[in-house]
Parts: structure tokens; sequence; C-alpha cells
């Protein structure tokens, strides 16, 4: 019987262990989504700066205009998805770890 009770402990230990890892992956692949999303975004505005300058001056179609400006606002859209999962995995991290 205290075999299977301590064969119970070693298994709940190492579980445990797993749990904290994977928490602390998806913590640090969550801030990395969030660091690469914030560069698209740069990216993404200054696309539309060229865009908007780009239609002031007759060079291209609203068309593209819009399609940079929407592509933009995904971008923020997935920024803010982004910066709540990152908020959720550091919840889970700490509840994992017990603090």
């Amino acid at each position: 019987r205290t075999q299977i009770t301590e064969n119970n402990r070693m298994e709940n230990i190492e579980l445990l262990g797993l749990q904290i890892e994977k928490s602390w992956t998806d913590l640090n692949e969550s801030y990395d989504k969030i660091i690469l999303l914030k560069e698209t975004l740069q990216q993404a505005e200054e696309n539309v700066r060229v865009n908007k300058n780009s239609y002031d001056n007759g060079l291209i179609q609203l068309s593209d205009l819009l399609e940079a400006q929407a592509i933009k606002v995904e971008t923020e859209d997935k920024l803010t998805e982004a910066k709540t999962q990152y908020k959720i995995n550091v919840t889970n991290y700490l509840q994992v770890t017990g603090r």
C-alpha cells in the first residue's frame, strides 16, 4: 500500500512538472507573438501611410488604400487577442506554480 501511495505521489509530481513546463512554454510563446505583432503593426501603419500618400497623389486607387487600412485593423485585432492570451497564460502559470 505504501508503494502505491509513493507511486501516485511521484506521478503527481511528474504531472505537475509537465504542467509547469507547458504553462511556461505557452507564456513565452504568447509573449513572442506580441512582439511579432507589434512589429507587424508598425509595418502595417507604414504601409497605410505610404498608400495614403500615393492615393493623395493619384498613384493608386481607393481600394488599395482601404485594403492597407483593413490589414492594419486586422493586425490591431490580432495584437489585442495576443495580449489577452498572454494575460490568460500569466494567470495559468501563476496558478500552476501556486503563486
